[in-house]
């Protein structure tokens, strides 16, 4: 699991760079705007950091869709036992390619086990329900 854990952390990072990148460029339009409306420098200036805001709005776009389709591997990569136990066999290692459905754990449900076996004659009178 640690490659789909990998890939999701890399886009949560990407995604609070580009949600960074995103604050600055604000900052710099909105001062921009101001001193464009002050005079103090060309509409240029100002069409130049309007396009840096919308290209950081845009990786913020992007960076979420990447965050969005690296939860959508990591949920592929779960694996969910239908009943509560403890892992008693592992059939596949680490690495291997698995399909839906394919048995790589064998579980023991504690809450139901059974116990057959054999006991001699002398010793059967000592044997209790529950006991």
């Amino acid at each position: 699991m640690k490659g789909p854990q990998r890939s999701e952390d890399g886009a949560r990072a990407a995604l609070a760079a580009a949600q960074s990148n995103l604050a600055v460029a604000r900052q710099q339009l909105d001062a921009s705007v101001r001193l464009y409306a002050a005079g103090g420098i060309s509409e240029l200036e100002r069409k130049t950091a309007e396009a840096a805001f919308e290209a950081a709005e845009s990786q913020v776009a992007a960076a979420e869709a990447q965050v969005a389709g690296a939860d959508e591997q990591a949920g592929y990569a779960t694996v969910v036992s239908p009943i509560d136990g403890v892992v008693s066999s592992r059939l596949r290692q680490q690495g291997e390619n698995v399909r839906v459905g394919d048995e790589i754990l064998s579980i023991v449900n504690g809450a139901t086990l059974e116990l057959s076996g054999q006991i001699g004659v002398g010793e059967a009178s000592r044997v209790r329900v529950g006991a």
